[in-house]
């Protein structure tokens, strides 16, 4: 609802709960927001049909974990 025009826009639900203290109300509205679609979403996937656990565990154990241990940084992690 519009302070100055009252207006309501897109109104779901309004109303007026009474909390028990005195001469104090709560107003309340419910406004259907616009949903923005910029078009179609693209969502990439990978294939794992032809993954090797083993080769996998492999390539993990013979990295220099190590160097891993002395960043804080995952990013400065993967530049050595």
């Amino acid at each position: 609802m519009d302070a100055e025009t009252k207006e309501i826009y897109n109104a779901i639900k309004s109303g007026v709960i009474h909390l028990g203290i005195s001469a104090h109300s709560l107003i309340f509205l419910t406004r259907k927001a616009p949903h923005d679609r910029n078009g179609p979403c693209r969502i990439k996937t990978r294939q794992f049909k032809h993954f090797d656990r083993n080769k996998c565990l492999s390539d993990l154990n013979q990295m220099p974990w190590a160097n891993a241990d002395g960043h804080s940084d995952p990013n400065d992690m993967w530049r050595q």
